[in-house]
């Protein structure tokens, strides 16, 4: 029966072999899919990356432009200011004159 327990050596390590492809075939399904996912994950980030920067852009222009209507409104409250310090002073001016006019009479 010696040839025998070489048929069930053969037998026994050819099952171990099959094992051993069916197992390295699934881990490198496994790896592919694993891959995959990394790639997809990495374009999200890209993209979130993307969209964070634009984001910050847009906030910095909002600031920006907040800064300058900040800078217009109180101009323009300056100016309104001056406007109506010229209209009290010709109001006044005017007031004086007319009384003027009364005393002269």
């Amino acid at each position: 029966t010696p040839p025998r327990e070489g048929n069930d050596e053969t037998s026994r390590l050819t099952a171990r072999l099959k094992s051993s492809e069916k197992k390295r075939a699934e881990q490198c399904a496994e790896l592919d899919q694993l891959t995959f996912d990394l790639g997809e994950t990495k374009k999200s980030f890209s993209s979130l990356e993307k969209k964070h920067h634009n984001s910050e852009q847009v906030l910095n222009e909002q600031g920006l432009l907040d800064q300058e209507n900040r800078e217009k409104i109180e101009n323009m409250k300056r100016r309104l200011a001056d406007y109506m310090g010229q209209m009290n002073a010709l109001k006044e001016e005017k007031e004086d004159g007319i009384r003027g006019e009364r005393e002269q009479r």
